[in-house]
């Protein structure tokens, strides 16, 4: 019996080995295969790159009428002008967080896989130590936390763990803030659910004032009266929680409250149930643009500037001659400032800008000449978070433009989804400088996602130019 036990003991422990082995072997392929996809995206993405100018790509539908820049081929653009004195955030083609250097121009993917560009203003995060949620500036109310718990938006172990305590009252990591102004503030934080799915966030200035986030599928539980809330997924179960609030005070709190439900506030925890947590910003606006990573002070991440010289891109309208030019945009979720496209000018009184209205959200186009307004056509709102696409025709006596958006109409009962801007009569101007997102002033939008982009020799007709916008 001895032997019979003895030799079954081996044969166990030769068995155990075998499945030691075997799930290693199992575990080596994945890795292996994870890096394959890497590979195999990475690919992709360099081959797409290849394919399409990286900045201004003017190759939109063909017309009829000549398009002015460099066709042959997709290269380099060099008459672009391109600053920013900081680094800042995009996506790579996988949704990961990856950092571009100074001067950079940030590129991302859209969900068709089309490569796009990135173009914001200035921003500040007020939160200081923005994924040291161990460091003092920090206020842990009833909970735990533990560094590299899960994979973070950067793809790195960059998540926290938050775990509620058995205490029946509000579980919470919050920091106090002092801004430059009071008005309308935005909180936001990378969370994934663990055990818990319910994370909520607030502006407290004189009280709470929160929205509840559902992290099984991203859903936007009760927000608070005057509170906006949105969620974006990033990438495997990490979505982006934004919070917004006019704050009127300029010392607020930003609150990250865990819990177990929609509309929950306080709740018994049981210290062991957690959800993940990375990456946080508290900026001045009504929406979060890119993050903005901070440790010990207040960082600012500067604006991107992008324009071109006009004398570089041979017949463009320098002179004061017709032309057409034509986008395709993913518009701010809100915005703080008029939210200017594009626009072309002489350092001076002569400007014209196509962008949307901070007051109504309407589309407007606007020509000065010699500092007098020529023309300013108005169309429809179009609310944020849209992709539009749009056309505007500049040419003495007949400025109008047109524009689709994506997917629905203008909010202008049409149901077509685009709209003819009104003729009218004046004088073209001369420009010398063509600015994408931003105008002579310096204002710039807060945010704006870039498609392609063309200039045309010739304007063409409002046929034409429906085709043009048209999905």
């Amino acid at each position: 019996l001895d032997s019979i036990a003895t030799a079954a003991a081996a044969s166990a422990t030769s068995a155990a080995a075998s499945a030691t082995s075997a799930a290693a072997s199992a575990t080596a392929a994945t890795t292996q295969a994870g890096f394959a996809t890497d590979a195999a995206i990475a690919a992709a993405s360099v081959a797409a790159a290849a394919k399409i100018d990286p900045l201004l790509r003017i190759n939109p539908k063909p017309i009829t009428n000549g398009i002015i820049g460099p066709m042959a081929g997709y290269g380099p653009a060099p008459y672009i002008d391109f600053s920013r004195s900081t680094t800042a955030y995009t996506t790579d083609a996988r949704g990961k967080l990856v950092l571009a250097g100074v001067d950079a121009l940030r590129q991302y993917y859209d969900t068709t896989g089309l490569l796009r560009e990135w173009v914001e203003g200035a921003r500040k995060n007020y939160f200081r130590h923005s994924n040291a949620f161990d460091n003092a500036v920090w206020t842990k109310a009833n909970v735990t936390i533990s560094s590299g718990a899960a994979i973070g938006p950067d793809g790195s172990a960059s998540m926290w763990s938050v775990t509620p305590n058995s205490s029946p009252i509000e579980h919470y990591l919050q920091q106090q803030v002092t801004v430059d102004a009071t008005g309308q503030h935005v909180v936001a934080v990378y969370a994934k659910k663990n055990e818990l799915n319910w994370i909520a966030l607030s502006i407290y200035d004189t009280s709470h004032h929160r929205a509840w986030f559902g992290l099984n599928s991203g859903s936007i539980g009760n927000v608070a009266v005057g509170a906006t809330a949105r969620i974006e997924l990033l990438r495997d179960g990490i979505y982006r929680c934004q919070l917004s609030y006019p704050s009127s005070v300029t010392t607020p709190y930003g609150n990250i409250l865990m819990t177990n439900a929609n509309g929950v506030s306080s709740y018994t925890g049981n210290s062991t149930d957690s959800l993940f947590i990375a990456s946080t910003d508290f900026q001045s606006g009504n929406f979060a643009s890119s993050h903005i990573p901070s440790t010990a002070s207040v960082e600012v991440r500067d604006a991107d500037t992008y324009q071109i010289d006009l004398a570089d891109l041979p017949d463009l309208p320098a002179d004061g001659e017709p032309f057409g030019y034509f986008d395709e945009v993913q518009l701010a979720d809100g915005i703080d400032l008029t939210q200017y496209l594009m626009s072309l000018h002489n350092g001076g009184a002569n400007r014209i800008t196509f962008g949307r209205s901070s007051a109504d959200l309407r589309i407007f186009f606007e020509i000065i000449d010699g500092g007098v307004t020529q023309a300013t056509i108005y169309g429809s709102p179009v609310s944020g978070g849209q992709n539009i696409r749009y056309y505007v025709n500049c040419e003495a006596g007949n400025f109008w433009f047109a524009i689709a958006v994506k997917g629905g109409d203008l909010g202008n009962g049409t149901g077509v989804g685009k709209i003819i801007g009104s003729g009218t009569t004046g004088s073209l101007p001369t420009v010398t400088t063509f600015i994408r997102g931003d105008r002579s002033d310096g204002l710039r939008p807060a945010f704006a996602k870039f498609g392609t982009g063309a200039f045309y020799a010739a304007p063409v007709s409002q046929a034409e130019a429906i085709s043009l916008v048209s999905w």
